[in-house]
């Protein structure tokens, strides 16, 4: 399998391009925690995790792309 240096994940990265939205506050944060820890977590723990990881000075970073850039055999085998 090919590994990407950090020189190449940037060079790729810098080909795309998307917007993003940022959510500081804990209303926000814990809507969007519990529904990532009910889907990883499970029902049962995702208000836990919910709350833990809305902590005052956290920050969700929402990624929307708008063009997407493929390249080939980027996981091929070798």
């Amino acid at each position: 399998m090919t590994e990407m240096t950090i020189s190449e994940i940037k060079k790729f990265l810098m080909k795309s391009t998307f917007t993003a939205k940022l959510a500081t506050g804990f209303s926000e944060l814990f809507k969007w925690a519990t529904k990532i820890a009910r889907r990883y977590m499970g029902k049962e723990n995702a208000e836990v995790y919910g709350r833990r990881n809305s902590i005052d000075g956290a920050v969700l970073v929402r990624i929307k792309p708008t063009k997407i850039l493929a390249e080939k055999d980027t996981a091929a085998w070798e």
